[in-house]
């Protein structure tokens, strides 16, 4: 009915849904908004050059979906070694947000572990605060133009005693920061004694400084 009523229509063409947790969907989804918005920017002051580039990048896909899942070992090493995780955290810069939402949704459906996901650039707004040992945190990392400040959230999440999947062995930097708190919290406590040694000298009247304290009432008052 709807395909009736518009104007226009783009049919992803996946092919029937044969299990819930389908990612081919997504993919066509996707590559079906590329190729609209290829034809908008063609339209307009995109160049045949970087639209064939494009497209040529997009032909490459299925080359590249083979290639990852012939390293199905490798991936099956890191399932078995977060298979007992009971969350999962999927981090996301720019258009990498939606494949991390994608990411944490499809673990759901097949694994019933609870993930969710959230953009990298909002980690410190709430997420870090749950990071911890027990708790392996996704990144997606495309070499694109925010691949620096996704390293950056790698290092946070590890800073914390978070654990990102490939890791050897899970970091010791919460208990070290937890150490480093308490003596910060000695020092300042130092500190603050030191100040209210002062302050009770000072209300002795050890050390009054140059400038007249009294009251104006108090003061000589200069004869003309």
């Amino acid at each position: 009915m709807i395909a009736r009523e518009s104007a226009g229509t783009i049919y992803t063409h996946a092919g029937p849904e044969i299990g819930v947790a389908s990612t081919k969907a997504f993919t066509s989804q996707v590559i079906a908004l590329l190729l609209f918005t290829l034809k908008l920017a063609r339209l307009r002051t995109l160049s045949m050059v970087d639209g064939k580039a494009i497209i040529e990048e997009m032909q490459a896909l299925p080359g590249k979906i083979q290639n990852i899942l012939d390293r199905a070992d490798e991936i099956e090493k890191i399932a078995e070694e977060f298979k007992n995780s009971q969350n999962f955290l999927y981090l996301g810069r720019g258009y990498s947000f939606p494949t991390a939402l994608e990411g944490a949704l499809k673990l759901k459906e097949i694994s019933y572990i609870h993930a969710e996901g959230y953009p990298a650039a909002e980690m410190k707004h709430g997420p870090i605060a749950l990071i911890d040992e027990k708790m392996p945190v996704v990144f997606i990392t495309p070499h694109d133009s925010v691949f620096d400040k996704v390293v950056s959230n790698v290092q946070e999440v590890k800073a914390v005693a978070g654990i990102c999947p490939g890791d050897v062995e899970p970091p010791r930097a919460r208990r070290k920061r937890k150490g480093e708190r308490r003596r910060n919290t000695k020092d300042t406590k130092e500190t603050h004694d030191r100040k209210d040694t002062k302050v009770r000298e000072w209300d002795r009247g050890a050390q009054i400084p140059d400038r007249d304290l009294r009251l104006p009432d108090e003061r000589p008052r200069l004869r003309a």
